[in-house]
């Protein structure tokens, strides 16, 4: 059963940063740790690669990483243009949900 949705930040042994779920598939070849395709697998944007793409299968994740909303924002803006390009409905609604989160606590 998946875990984890679309725009969460995960831990996972394949990067020293927190990673950001980017998509999911139940039915993936591409991690080359095994063959196994009974684990769902999620498409992750990673620090090591500047914010590019890696296929991990959930034993690979840690649990949700634990971030303020400013640290994921910060997190996306060190991935580099193209990033926002590609993915500009995940970074919107982080920079939304930071405003809104500077103006409660005001």
């Amino acid at each position: 059963m998946r875990r984890y949705n679309v725009g969460d930040f995960i831990n996972t042994d394949k990067s020293n940063s927190p990673a950001l779920i980017i998509s999911w598939d139940n039915d993936n070849d591409n991690d080359n740790d095994d063959n196994n395709n009974t684990d769902i697998h999620y498409l992750v944007s990673i620090h090591e690669y500047s914010g590019d793409y890696t296929w991990i299968k959930d034993s690979h994740i840690n649990g949700f990483a634990d971030l303020d909303i400013y640290s994921q924002v910060s997190i996306l803006a060190n991935f580099g243009s193209w990033f926002y390009e590609s993915h500009k409905n995940l970074y919107q609604e982080l920079i939304i949900l930071s405003l809104e989160n500077r103006i409660i606590k005001k």
